[in-house]
């Protein structure tokens, strides 16, 4: 609509950054080592942290995030090394767990 003044300059093109881009042959693992172990550290000294997929339909976000019995997503390997990360310090530190899942 040409009198529509709110989008009179918008322009079409959109540019995107990404951390990382992973294609069909990469595993469950080369995914959570590369975006989201990283992370547990910054989880156990009191920091939040997000872990975000993005694609489209069929991409495989699910998949990624909580992949199969016998190939864990991320969220099943961060709470696995976040439980061992806490194991391994709480004599000395009290910790107070919570996780949201969102689709």
């Amino acid at each position: 609509d040409r009198d529509d003044i709110l989008r009179a300059n918008r322009s079409r093109e959109r540019t995107f950054m990404f951390d990382m881009v992973f294609d069909g042959t990469s595993t469950q693992e080369d995914v959570y080592l590369a975006t989201t172990k990283d992370l547990i550290k910054g989880v156990i000294s009191g920091y939040n942290a997000t872990v975000f997929a993005y694609g489209p339909t069929g991409a495989g976000k699910t998949y990624t995030m909580l992949g199969m019995n016998y190939k864990p997503g991320i969220y099943i390997q961060t709470l696995n090394d976040l439980f061992k990360a806490i194991e391994a310090t709480s004599e000395n530190m009290l910790y107070n767990v919570s996780m949201s899942y969102l689709e």
